[in-house]
């Protein structure tokens, strides 16, 4: 979100009627993005078979939660504005939304609804800069798409534990 906002700076301008003034992207950069995001973060054991995921505990969330602030300290030097409250309350609905409908579609083997809901999570988690959040949709998507949906399943456990404590976190800010 700060690289998309640093481009849309135009003197003269509110927040909302800024033009996007498009960048050149070097290939480096591309081929880094691209090698990042198209691999599962977790490596299978030997027996080809997910690792499972790491517990979540108070000092991950409180890491996790640190990471938002940063990236909303962030922004707001960047854009002269604090839109915590705007963005936070944006995210969280979203957030609820898909921890409530994300276990129907995992329980169903629905992997197109896995797919859009763990997307749109993870791109509203790394606009807010929770990465491991993200990381964790990310895996979850990247299953869906795969067609393994008991991997799909088990990554989700962690996102649920990290989005409940982000959740309170948030809330406690």
């Amino acid at each position: 979100m700060t690289r998309i906002l640093r481009c849309m700076r135009v003197s003269g301008r509110s927040a909302t009627n800024r033009a996007i003034i498009p960048q050149p992207v070097a290939s480096s950069v591309t081929g880094d993005f691209l090698q990042r995001y198209s691999e599962p973060i977790s490596k299978p054991n030997s027996d080809g078979a997910p690792m499972p995921p790491q517990p979540i505990d108070a000092q991950v969330i409180a890491q996790e939660v640190a990471s938002v602030d940063a990236m909303l300290a962030q922004l707001h030097v960047q854009v002269g504005m604090d839109l915590r409250t705007e963005l936070v309350m944006a995210f969280l609905p979203l957030l609820q939304e898909t921890l409530r409908t994300l276990p129907p579609a995992l329980e169903a083997g629905d992997a197109d609804q896995v797919i859009n809901l763990s997307h749109k999570l993870k791109g509203a988690a790394l606009q807010l800069g929770a990465e491991r959040l993200a990381s964790g949709c990310r895996e979850i998507e990247l299953a869906g798409r795969q067609g393994l949906m008991g991997h799909a399943e088990s990554s989700f456990g962690e996102v649920r534990q990290l989005s409940l404590g982000l959740l309170s976190g948030l809330r406690a800010h």
